[in-house]
């Protein structure tokens, strides 16, 4: 009887080791395992009302990310933190509390956020604004904060849009 104590304490030692390195790969791996990639920039040229109730140009950046889930559990995204730069320059940052619920083993969902650009953050940016031109290359940088079964975990991006070849 004594054999057989010891022997199921060994086993349920071991499953519960087991299950703590299992549960410890897929806390270390979300961060390799969750990646987002730019679905589309979308870019209006408004006026707004600028000093003295003088209309001035204005630029609303629509950004589309798509987070892609290849782990072995779903996760949520509760909140993401963002910098816009247009041409390398800085042009804006902001945060989305919006929450998204992201299917395991290739889930995807999408997020958008949305940055207003003054003519001042466009001046500063030395961004031209003309109609009918194409967006100068953005980058977007950020971190997700994703939680899930095993605790929260903040997952870092550099996402980029029309990067123009070097080489041509």
């Amino acid at each position: 009887m004594r054999k057989f104590s010891k022997l199921v304490i060994a086993t349920c030692s071991a499953l519960i080791l087991s299950a703590t390195i299992g549960c410890s790969a897929i806390k270390e791996n979300i961060k390799e395992q969750v990646t987002y990639k730019i679905r589309s920039v979308d870019a209006q040229i408004t006026t707004r009302e600028g000093a003295f109730g003088i209309p001035a140009p204005a630029m609303d950046i629509e950004i589309a990310v798509e987070i892609l889930n290849d782990s072995p559990i779903n996760i949520t995204l509760n909140q993401i933190d963002y910098t816009v730069y247009l041409q390398d320059n800085q042009v804006t940052t902001g945060s989305s509390n919006e929450t998204i619920e992201i299917p395991a083993d290739g889930g995807t969902n999408v997020i958008r956020f949305t940055s207003h650009l003054s003519t001042s953050d466009l001046i500063n940016s030395g961004l031209s604004v003309a109609r009918n031109r194409g967006l100068p290359p953005v980058r977007v940088e950020g971190i997700g904060i994703i939680e899930t079964r095993f605790g929260t975990h903040e997952v870092p991006f550099t996402l980029n849009y029309n990067e123009q070849d070097e080489s041509a």
